[in-house]
């Protein structure tokens, strides 16, 4: 019997409020303003894109926040699980979602890594859970890291993808699971709108987008481990 392979025809779409590395830069002086206030002093680390900490309690269940050293140990479990470097998974966590457990594009996607309705459709389906997008936004930091985990779980064995991640693998699989193993993920003119909808990841303009360019963003997306106090 072939296996069911759930992610063939789909595709995760960067959600529209996409905390990227130029809008970092663009509300510098804003993000910096805050960082003071909630106490960075002459701690914005050259190399390191700095997500503003917040209290971040996605709800009631919150049994720790992404700001402890609990959340960064377990991030580190998880990716040593998955077989990735656990600071890209954070950076992954920081592209996406800006290190938000209740980080909500709309109706679209939700948490550290923007589930969709097709992923929570087929983790609920692999592993018999219940899950909805509201109930993802009221789980505790620690319960989404388990959530990460089965996704990459499932997505490294319906693509057959063995070895340590790369950030760009990692992020790849993220944005677009079904191409996760090709170099050239998506191009101008396919007829879709893979490449269209996140022209923004295509950094060298040359109509392609690529694992290595999305290698790049998630190094551009690496963070301070001071933030975990």
């Amino acid at each position: 019997m072939a296996t069911y392979d759930y992610f063939s025809n789909y595709q995760y779409l960067l959600p529209a409020f996409d905390y990227s590395f130029s809008n970092f830069n663009l509300n510098l002086q804003a993000q910096l303003n805050q960082m003071l206030q909630n106490g960075y002093k002459n701690n914005l680390t050259s190399g390191y894109s700095r997500p503003v900490k917040t209290n971040n309690t996605a709800g009631k269940n919150n049994s720790y926040g992404v700001y402890s050293r609990e959340f960064l140990e377990k991030t580190k479990s998880v990716a040593n699980n998955i077989n990735c470097n656990y600071k890209d998974l954070i950076a992954v966590f920081n592209g996406e979602s800006a290190l938000k457990t209740n980080a909500a594009n709309g109706k679209t996607a939700v948490g550290l890594i923007q589930f969709t309705t097709p992923a929570i459709t087929e983790l609920n389906r692999k592993y018999g859970l219940n899950l909805t997008k509201q109930k993802i936004l009221a789980m505790s930091a620690d319960k989404q890291l388990d959530l990460v985990e089965k996704y990459y779980t499932i997505v490294k064995k319906q693509r057959n993808i063995k070895g340590e991640l790369s950030g760009g693998q990692l992020y790849a699989m993220t944005y677009l699971p079904a191409r996760a193993k090709q170099e050239v993920l998506a191009r101008a003119g396919e007829g879709n709108d893979y490449y269209e909808a996140n022209i923004g990841l295509d950094l060298n303009k040359d109509g392609k987008i690529t694992q290595a360019e999305l290698d790049q963003r998630v190094k551009r997306k690496h963070v301070d481990e001071a933030l975990f106090a």
